[in-house]
């Protein structure tokens, strides 16, 4: 669904900031909204979204800043049709998968920062959101493949000191948000280099979405690919989004 598909790029957004060293790896101090955030999960889960809504408010009264009350915020309105407050509610309708087409579209090519890819058919291509250089989005926003390019001074080394880091920093922030976890988190080859690969999943209401990542070390720079779904959507995303990553292209003429 729409919604729980932008929450889900809203923590991508927060991996990529990790990963870009503007977090501080200080351990994490209590938060005084997580009761707020366990109960506004609760009452989502229950269908309750007035209940939710009062629940996620009381918590950025406690911590304004709060990433995750803020998109559950927008994602009970997105969902409703409704601002807050107001005491009905209109479903999104459900979608026909059988229309779902697995071919590329086009290359889009990024001439700034010199790579290009080609995003499934009739994908929307967004590079306004300041969390990624480009955002590739299914037309009902189920899913998602984010890709954000951090300049390095030096090449930046795919190692075990690297993975190790990641991983830790990745856990201290899913510390934050409520049933969330850290699956996976290893090398894998893609194309001829050794690149990083992580695994979140995270509950969205009744859902549980996943964020796959690549880390990919390039001469002065690091490419960080995303895609983002819900679990049970993984599946029937997978082919042409893995596809649709191997035209990855660093150095397109």
């Amino acid at each position: 669904m729409k919604a729980k598909a932008k929450i889900a790029a809203a923590l991508a957004g927060l991996c990529l900031i990790i990963a870009a060293g503007s977090v501080q790896s200080q351990a994490p101090q209590a938060n005084p909204a997580t009761p707020y955030l366990q109960n506004g999960d609760r009452f989502f889960e229950q269908g309750k979204y007035r209940e939710a809504l009062a629940e996620y408010q009381k918590a950025l009264s406690m911590d304004p800043k709060n990433a995750y009350a803020q998109f559950q915020v927008q994602q009970i309105q997105n969902k409703t049709g409704m601002a807050a407050g107001e005491d009905q509610y209109e479903l999104l309708p459900a979608r026909d998968y059988s229309k779902v087409t697995f071919e590329l579209g086009p290359v889009y090519k990024d001439v700034i920062n010199n790579f290009s890819i080609r995003p499934p058919k009739g994908w929307g291509v967004d590079n306004s959101d300041p969390n990624f250089t480009v955002k590739l989005t299914e037309p009902y926003s189920e899913a998602y493949i984010l890709v954000k390019v951090i300049p390095t001074r030096n090449p930046m080394l795919i190692n075990y000191e690297f993975r190790d880091s990641m991983e830790t920093m990745m856990k201290r922030m899913l510390e934050q948000v409520p049933a969330s976890a850290l699956r996976y988190c290893n090398f894998e080859r893609f194309r001829e280099d050794t690149v990083l690969r992580t695994e979140i999943i995270f509950k969205t209401g009744p859902n549980k979405s996943l964020i796959e990542t690549r880390y990919i070390s390039d001469i002065n720079r690091v490419l960080i690919v995303s895609w983002v779904c819900q679990e049970n959507l993984f599946y029937t995303w997978r082919p042409v989004v893995e596809s649709s990553i191997a035209t990855l292209n660093l150095a397109p003429r």
